[in-house]
């Protein structure tokens, strides 16, 4: 049998990190284009072999996420190594908060998806439409530089000057969730996604990725999304020990999440209600994952706490949450699932890729979450939708045709029709339906 020798086998693909190395520059719309050709895209297939082209993407990633980060700490973020009071060289998550976020009377919680890097939204939008809209530039901007509070409008309905300490007290504070990036990639120093690790470089092109050593490569309280969303809500929303939390004690909570990690997010909720029910203003999910009834698979319904537990939870859903799914209807229609999800479900704008979702619709969310915010007593419609989207493009949304009633034939049923009113007699004689 003939085999390679360790020295004659493939290099494994290097690209460099940076767009004027790999061929790229950004324009005055803020797209990332070829330098060769101005007017094309990023390009993915660049060799034959699947390997170099995921080596090169994650090259390309990595510019984008570097941009992404960097204007984001540009805009006043701060990064805040889990758990807390980890030194930099030592095992940690990553995660952003807005400033002074002890002060702030709101606070926003944005648990992204499982699979994209801290800050970004989507690779496919960034390369597309543009660096901001991909990821969540524009949507942190909304919340620190957006529309007035109340506190920032005077009497005559001129906002006063933003750069008062008061009006940006009013502000909502943001925390950025990273339930992506948990394994520690030591040679780096610093934590990554499980797509990124799979192209970390290899010891020939053929070799097999890196084995993910669950001690070493784990970051204690964050080894999966599940850890990471509990440890959000216990150590920096919160406290349970006598350490001061990062947001404040009494601060209201809004809470945005995306499929998996966004579900937990509710299931915590759900699960320590009591503790948080004084908290939570509302609930935006988008791509959700879960189910009503797995909701409440923990609870006793035959002892009357849980019972009532149950029912505060169940109210606070349907009026206090909202969904958003894909769908070729335009942003905010309603759709079906409330039955499944327990709230109402509404179009996100987005029709094919489950990562733009949130590009799309995130303007509707804030919208939304200012009013809860400023409506303690605000609850959502109930809208029933008992057909999928599939059932109504098939058409089952029409009524099946009736068949008309048997006409009366005889004598005695003309007559019977007529002493119940369904037939009368025409000035000719005639008999006709009433």
């Amino acid at each position: 049998m003939f085999r390679r020798l360790p020295n004659q086998l493939p290099k494994d693909a290097i690209f460099p990190t940076d767009l004027k190395g790999l061929g790229y520059f950004i324009n005055d719309n803020d797209q990332i284009r070829q330098i060769a050709n101005p007017e094309h895209k990023y390009q993915y297939k660049v060799n034959r072999n699947d390997r170099v082209n995921e080596v090169y993407k994650e090259a390309m990633n990595t510019c984008a996420r570097s941009i992404v980060l960097k204007r984001l700490l540009d805009l006043g973020l701060e990064e805040v190594r889990l758990p807390l009071g980890t030194a930099q060289s030592e095992k940690h998550v990553s995660i952003l908060v807005s400033p002074g976020l002890a002060s702030k009377k709101h606070v926003i919680i944005f648990f992204p998806e499982r699979h994209t890097d801290l800050g970004v939204l989507s690779y496919r939008v960034i390369g597309d439409e543009g660096i901001n809209i991909g990821s969540i530039v524009n949507f942190v901007k909304s919340i620190l530089k957006g529309p007035p509070s109340p506190a920032e409008v005077t009497t005559n309905g001129n906002t006063t000057d933003t750069d008062d300490v008061q009006a940006q007290v009013e502000r909502p504070g943001i925390v950025i969730a990273n339930p992506s990036q948990l394994i520690w990639y030591r040679g780096g120093g610093r934590a990554v996604t499980d797509r990124e690790w799979l192209c970390m470089p290899r010891e020939s092109a053929v070799h097999e990725p890196m084995r993910i050593d669950e001690v070493k490569n784990r970051v204690e309280g964050n080894k999966n999304f599940e850890e990471h969303v509990q440890y959000i809500f216990e150590h920096i929303l919160s406290s349970e020990d006598d350490k001061q939390p990062l947001c404040h004690p009494q601060a209201k909570i809004s809470v945005i999440g995306q499929e998996y990690p966004g579900s937990e997010a509710l299931q915590y909720i759900t699960k320590n209600w009591m503790g948080w029910r004084n908290r939570i203003s509302c609930v935006a999910l988008i791509n959700p994952q879960h189910g009503l009834e797995g909701l409440f698979s923990t609870f006793d319904l035959s002892a009357p706490g849980d019972a009532a537990e149950k029912e505060q939870v169940t109210d606070f859903i349907a009026t206090r949450t909202r969904a958003y799914k894909l769908s070729h209807k335009p942003l905010e229609t309603v759709m079906s699932g409330r039955t499944r999800l327990g709230c109402n479900v509404y179009s996100s704008g987005e029709t094919l890729y489950e990562e733009a979702a949130f590009v799309r619709c995130w303007p509707s969310v804030l919208d939304w979450i200012d009013v809860c915010r400023f409506s303690d007593t605000f609850a959502e419609p109930v809208f029933e939708m008992e057909l999928s989207d599939e059932e109504e493009e098939q058409g089952w949304k029409e009524k099946p045709k009736t068949r008309s009633p048997r006409r009366p034939q005889t004598e005695e049923e003309q007559l019977e029709a007529r002493f119940r009113g369904e037939l009368k007699v025409t000035e000719e004689g005639a008999i006709a339906d009433a």
